[in-house]
């Protein structure tokens, strides 16, 4: 009944894969003129943050009255892997993220044989760039600020619902998602005094 190899699991929080980068460029034309064309051409600078990243891991739970009253426990409650089956099953499809045929409900006074953490969510991706103009005020300078947040619109979703089965029936809503995890994209302008 108890078969503590099946709470062994990746972390909630594990990601395999990260990968993150920024930079900043000085662009160098202007710094050769003069008057206004030197003020229009010069001191502009651009940024750039790169996010990727996998998903986390999640567990497939069961919900059932009758394994609650038996145990009491609610948190150990997984269903069954099919035989042959994939224990991450996971479509792309937001409506249906991972394929809940893939499992069965646990049998009545059993923990299902489903390992803890065996379905990654959607993953994460995002660029973020702003450009920057300096000029020059007395002994400080005013910067005009563009920024962009998720320049590229991508919608990186959010958790799916991970209740595969409630009371031995599966879930209509398992594997949906409806949420994001990141905005949509964003732009502001901002000015900034330094000095």
């Amino acid at each position: 009944m108890y078969d503590m190899h099946l709470k062994k699991g990746p972390a909630a929080y594990d990601i395999p894969k990260v990968f993150s980068a920024n930079a900043s460029y000085q662009l160098p034309f202007g710094n050769n003129l003069t008057g206004v064309a030197r003020a229009v051409a010069s001191g502009w600078q651009i940024n750039t943050i790169v996010s990727l990243m996998d998903g986390y891991a999640l567990s497939v739970e069961e919900i059932s009255a009758a394994q609650i009253q038996r145990f009491g426990d609610t948190e150990s409650l997984r269903p069954d892997l099919i035989p042959g089956g994939n224990n991450n099953p996971v479509t792309g499809d937001p409506s249906r993220w991972y394929d809940i045929s893939q499992f069965t409900p646990a049998r009545i006074g059993y923990f299902g044989n489903l390992g803890r953490g065996t379905v990654r969510s959607p993953g994460l991706a995002t660029v973020d760039l702003s450009i920057f103009k300096n000029v020059p005020v007395g002994s400080g300078r005013v910067q005009f600020r563009l920024e962009m947040f998720n320049l590229f619109n991508r919608t990186n979703f959010g958790t799916p619902d991970m209740v595969g089965f409630i009371d031995e029936r599966p879930n209509p809503t398992a594997g949906r998602i409806t949420t994001t995890r990141t905005p949509a994209r964003l732009m502001q302008l901002g000015l900034r005094w330094v000095f």
